[in-house]
């Protein structure tokens, strides 16, 4: 039977909805723990016998882009600051650099500390800026503002854009950030949509590479897949063209599962990004209750995650009361 959970005759179960604010956390939560208990894999250990779980780089330029969009007065209207943000990513990276950083971000944050725009470092990287799963990660918090899907797509480009220019990478980060978006704006109390996220999120690449991919996940939700179908059909590099659909093909196949998605994104290989991608969908989705409390208590950083994604919320609430900035429909 297709994946798609909307399939009619069906019953739709009811399921309680969680607090917007426990959604948020839960986003950046269930993205860092994914990112680690991946990482940890990769490395051969037994993440569970881990205290800390300790995270990559992903989670901390993550954090960055989230810290960043939280102290704007109104990234919703104004967009987003580049140059500060770069700065923002550099000081990240400053304070935190043994975390594995892709070379490519690595000379973009150097020639940042020495005064060079990071435009002309990125525009001096001839073809894709290194491993574009770099930009995917850490536009996740884009996904979380309360804007229209193109705006938000536009957010998670120009932030991607700082790092990695290959127009693979600005897909990737577009179709994550509105990824993250439908999760949180499509009804929590009813089954997922799944057809219908792939098809919207795919709007947003512009690569013809990227909406093809796409369409090959398409045709892989009609049937039940395993992690090695997905590395078999979607690939398992460090590039976001694998790596998003990838996610993606994680998190739809059990939405409401956050240790699942989590665990099915890990078994697909390739990297932490992905299960630090699909982690976050899910924990966007379900809340951050619904991550497991082993995890959690593991989880190197988990109060200062949950205070960045905090402060996104509010910042958010905020400005939704001061009026309105276009439609957040999915």
């Amino acid at each position: 039977m297709p994946i798609d959970q909307t399939t009619a005759g069906q019953p739709i179960p009811v399921r309680p909805v969680p607090p917007e604010d426990e959604r948020f956390t839960g986003c950046l939560l269930a993205a860092a723990c994914g990112d680690a208990l991946s990482a940890s894999s990769a490395d051969g250990e037994d993440a569970s016998t881990l205290s800390p779980l300790r995270y990559t780089d992903h989670t901390v330029l993550a954090l960055a882009l989230a810290d960043h969009l939280a102290s704007r007065d109104d990234p919703a209207r104004a967009g987003l600051d580049q140059d500060g943000l770069a700065r923002d990513l550099t000081r990240a990276w400053h304070d935190d650099s043994a975390r594995g950083y892709d070379a490519a971000a690595v000379r973009v944050f150097l020639g940042v500390e020495n005064g060079i725009p990071w435009h002309r470092t990125a525009e001096a990287v001839p073809g894709p800026n290194g491993s574009e799963d770099d930009a995917a990660v850490p536009a996740l918090p884009a996904g979380l503002l309360s804007l229209p899907m193109n705006r938000l797509a536009g957010v998670a480009r120009a932030a991607a854009q700082i790092t990695h220019g290959h127009p693979g990478a600005l897909d990737g980060a577009a179709v994550q950030a509105c990824a993250v978006a439908y999760a949180l704006r499509a009804p929590a109390d009813r089954p997922l949509a799944v057809t219908h996220l792939v098809t919207t999120v795919g709007r947003y690449a512009t690569t013809p590479e990227f909406r093809s991919q796409l369409s090959r996940l398409g045709g892989l939700l009609r049937e039940p897949y395993t992690p090695a179908d997905v590395a078999r059909e979607l690939g398992h590099g460090a590039c976001a063209l694998d790596v998003v659909p990838a996610a993606l093909a994680a998190f739809v196949r059990s939405p409401d599962d956050v240790a699942e998605t989590v665990r099915f994104a890990v078994a697909i290989g390739g990297g932490s990004a992905v299960a630090s991608l699909a982690g976050g969908l899910a924990g966007v989705r379900c809340g951050e209750h619904a991550i497991p409390t082993t995890w959690l208590d593991q989880l190197e950083g988990r109060q200062r995650i949950s205070a960045v994604a905090r402060a996104l919320h509010r910042g958010g609430e905020t400005r939704s009361n001061a009026g309105p900035s276009g439609g957040t429909g999915v």
